[in-house]
């Protein structure tokens, strides 16, 4: 008050004091009231995501799906999709949105690198506020680089997987950010449906592809029946093998017990007529030595590889 106004009272400092409780029980109220509608909310987003969800079967869409929710029930500034690659022992960017901003992913992680790796690892949802500054995150030199000019450093990951983590859901803000209990569940939420569609959709593929080699065995069988010429039933062999396996062939006979010949190919050249393999040596000399079907990968890292 101003110098010409009589001086606050004590019955003013109880009215204040009554008009603050009101206040705090309006604002709590409201508090809650958002709350209650951001919830509802989210919970239409879980179930539209759900029925769209049961409507493909097609693994990319399904990936598209998710990270579209992310960024609609999750106040982020982008969401990027981590596969892991088996064969290859890291994390792979699957996808990111929105696609076109210029945040700066990180295409490639070690299995426990970065909070993506973290929740594969950990098999948990993990956060940080930076991970950059966060000395519990690792990351490599380049991946740190990377990192470094992205606008969002507080990240929240989500392993994605059922019985197996088959990758993580990365989800980012500005550094400092925070992420409360009830965002964390929505996205663990989205990332279970994921994982339920993505499940069903590998065992669709897997079915599709059985039926398909079934159909293509059984037409094999009714090519080589008809077929009575030694040298055209090899040919004719080798050559739907390797199309039914989407590779090159080779058929060995062995040759004086001791060494195998070639007798027919395919999508191989014909060099291949002075190649005379030992018996039990290479793949194709032990396979026939064992009488066991072999697979190798990685020839030139086997151990029992043969140096031509």
């Amino acid at each position: 008050r101003s110098a010409d106004q009589p001086p606050f009272v004590e019955d003013d400092l109880a009215l204040v004091g009554d008009f603050a409780t009101q206040a705090a029980v309006a604002l709590e109220h409201s508090r809650l009231y958002a709350d209650a509608t951001l919830r509802a909310a989210r919970m239409r987003t879980l179930a539209e995501t759900a029925r769209l969800l049961v409507a493909t079967l097609e693994p990319a869409q399904i990936v598209e799906i998710i990270t579209a929710r992310c960024l609609e029930g999750l106040e982020v500034n982008d969401v990027a999709v981590y596969l892991v690659d088996d064969d290859l022992g890291h994390l792979r960017l699957l996808r990111r949105e929105p696609a076109g901003t210029s945040s700066v992913h990180i295409t490639r992680l070690e299995r426990d690198e970065g909070m993506a790796g973290r929740a594969v690892t950990e098999q948990r949802p993990v956060w940080t506020r930076d991970a950059l500054r966060d000395p519990s995150v690792k990351y490599l030199p380049e991946s740190r680089a990377r990192l470094a000019e992205r606008g969002s450093r507080a990240l929240l990951a989500v392993p994605l997987g059922r019985e197996e983590t088959i990758g993580a859901v990365l989800v980012g803000r500005p550094p400092g950010a925070l992420f409360t209990p009830d965002e964390i569940e929505f996205l663990s939420t989205l990332t279970r449906q994921a994982a339920v569609a993505l499940e069903n959709a590998r065992l669709f593929s897997l079915e599709q592809r059985r039926r398909a080699q079934i159909e293509a065995l059984l037409e094999i069988e009714r090519e080589l029946a008809a077929e009575l010429h030694t040298e055209r039933l090899l040919d004719l062999i080798i050559e739907r093998a390797s199309e039914l396996l989407r590779a090159e062939g080779i058929i060995f006979f062995l040759e004086d017990e001791r060494t195998l010949v070639p007798r027919a190919w395919y999508g191989l050249g014909p060099w291949l007529r002075d190649v005379r393999v030992p018996l039990g040596q290479g793949v194709a000399g032990t396979c026939a030595l064992e009488r066991r079907g072999m697979i190798v990968n990685e020839y030139r890292a086997w151990p029992n590889a043969l140096p031509v």
